[in-house]
């Protein structure tokens, strides 16, 4: 038969911090726009790309090696803007876009940017394991471990008996190490610790633990930041430390565990699991999940998650996907069926149920208790980028003479600055030239439309000063003039300045890649001048 399992993988966190500063200093930037390559322990896994458009920055996050991907997202800019996102399934790349104006972030100014992603390995094989200890407490008999594979195809959960723990008759606490070669058991009842060599297949009893409550131990989890096996009582209601790599087994207590509701954490069986970044979730029987951030921080509380709509008692619980993913859990059979469930970390629904099979027959289990192999390679990185908010302003030259639009043979006489928040253009001649007139067309199309085409004519483009809606006329040779109030100045408008000097010569603003009349009209209109696009000019400072 095909079994389809469900994936269990390595995740890595980068904590990315991107500080913008500015355009103008960026020698690599391209088009307002530059890329850092992310690299963790030597590894080069993705990179973050920032870019504007003059009126939106996009900061892009790409994975660089297919083997990973992005599980959660987020960029803070300043105090201005603050977002994340969770990517289930995960993503090879994301995007944030941000409108600069609608978020108030300042123009032409310094602002500091912070990204952070989580990213997993998409390549590791998920490790379910399982102990059955028996439908009897103290029955004698050796507990048995298996692996789990769930099989969401058939809605089974099938396991492979991997050993008999020798001398181990109840197992209810069960962890697997952050590296995943080692599965270690606790006996309730003689409160040894025994170990089991994945790669191997041998089991080892290490010996006696003290330290322990009284055969209450039913909670077990390995921590992936600090390599300590946590484990809990009903007893006691403490959780506990243990270093495995000593000769000397000792439980060392850290204390109740506070709820953020005030009141200390009642521990009634079930289990506890680390999620990879370090979060411990907690299951109290009958019915409620917590989490809690940090267990190393003596003031992280306990947050309750929530219960389903009944009261389920499991025996054990685990995470998917390298504790990234759901959570599951096994429960003790009722007579018929004793299934593996699904639950969702951030609201404790309980969601699919995978009954177990050993080969074709439904297996019951009984007392025992669940873990997950695997979770390690938990990375971090940052990184700095210097780049400013662009402003709305840009400059263009003015040409007279430029005859078949070759500016080489014209005389630049002036400037033009375009200020399209403050929707004016202002116009600034060299010495030695002066204005007699000057005309402004500023509209979506690319070339004004002629007004009145006479009898007979459709609509056709023009290029006749008097045909643009803004004239400054009687101008006595000033050498500046600001065009006011251009309400149609945006990032999609197109404009076209002529002016008209006072020694007789004429001349067009020419921005960045402008276009000819010639080619706007395709072909209709053969006399020279430009048409120019402000989106194409908005962020000329960041090249």
């Amino acid at each position: 038969m095909t079994k389809k399992i469900l994936a269990l993988t390595v995740i890595s966190a980068f904590v990315i911090s991107i500080i913008s500063v500015g355009m103008a200093p960026i020698t690599t930037a391209t088009n307002g726009s530059y890329t850092k390559t992310l690299t963790a322990d030597g590894d080069e896994l993705g990179e973050v790309r920032v870019t504007d458009d003059g009126y939106n920055m996009s900061i892009e996050f790409t994975v660089t090696d297919s083997d990973w991907c992005f599980t959660e997202t987020m960029i803070s800019i300043e105090s201005y803007y603050n977002e994340n996102v969770i990517h289930s399934p995960c993503k090879d790349t994301y995007t944030y876009v941000v409108n600069i104006d609608d978020q108030g972030i300042p123009r032409g100014e310094t602002v500091e940017i912070t990204a952070e992603a989580t990213i997993k390995d998409k390549i590791t094989k998920e490790t379910l394991y399982l102990t059955d200890s028996g439908l009897e407490t103290g029955d004698g008999l050796d507990a048995k471990l298996f692996e789990v594979e769930v099989n969401e195809t058939e809605n089974k959960a099938y396991l492979t008996h991997l050993k008999d723990l020798a001398g181990f008759d109840q197992v209810d606490a069960l962890a697997c190490s952050a590296d995943g070669k080692q599965i270690y058991a606790i006996e309730k009842f003689t409160e040894h610790l025994g170990v089991y060599n994945v790669t191997d297949g041998s089991f080892t009893d290490l010996g006696e633990i003290s330290g322990l409550p009284e055969d209450q131990v039913v909670l077990a989890a390995f921590s992936p930041n600090n390599d300590l096996l946590y484990v809990a009582g009903d007893n006691t209601d403490q959780l506990y430390t243990i270093d495995v790599t000593q000769q000397t087994l000792t439980a060392d207590s850290i204390g109740e565990v506070e709820k953020s509701t005030g009141g200390n954490l009642d521990i009634q069986g079930a289990d506890l699991v680390f999620a990879a970044d370090g979060t411990l979730y907690i299951w109290v029987n009958p019915s409620t999940l917590y989490k809690v951030e940090d267990v190393t921080d003596p003031s992280a509380k306990a947050v309750n998650m929530g219960s389903p709509s009944q009261d389920y008692y499991f025996t054990g619980l685990a995470i998917l996907e390298a504790g990234t993913g759901d959570l599951v859990a096994s429960v003790h059979s009722d007579g018929d069926h004793s299934p593996i469930y699904v639950l969702d970390p951030t609201t404790a629904n309980v969601g699919n149920a995978y009954n177990t099979y050993l080969g074709t027959d439904e297996y019951q289990v009984g007392y025992g208790d669940m873990t997950v192999g695997e979770l390690t390679d938990v990375r971090e990185a940052s990184t700095e980028i210097m780049y400013d908010v662009p402003g709305e302003t840009f400059d263009c030259e003015i040409y007279a003479g430029a005859g078949q639009n070759d500016i080489t043979k014209a005389t630049h006489v002036g400037n033009i600055t375009v200020d399209v928040m403050s929707q004016e253009i202002t116009i600034t001649l060299f010495e030695g030239f002066g204005l007699k007139e000057a005309h402004l067309y500023v509209g979506e199309e690319a070339l004004p439309m002629r007004e009145n085409p006479g009898k007979g004519r459709g609509d056709s483009y023009t290029v006749a000063p008097g045909q643009f809606p803004y004239k400054a006329e009687n101008l006595d040779g000033a050498m500046t003039y600001t065009f006011q109030n251009v309400t149609e100045l945006d990032e999609d408008a197109h404009f076209i300045l002529h002016v008209e000097l006072t020694n007789g010569e004429t001349g067009f603003a020419h921005c960045d890649d402008p276009t000819t009349f010639t080619d706007a009209s395709e072909g209709d209109i053969q006399r020279w001048g430009w048409t120019n696009l402000v989106s194409d000019n908005i962020n000329l400072g960041n090249d």
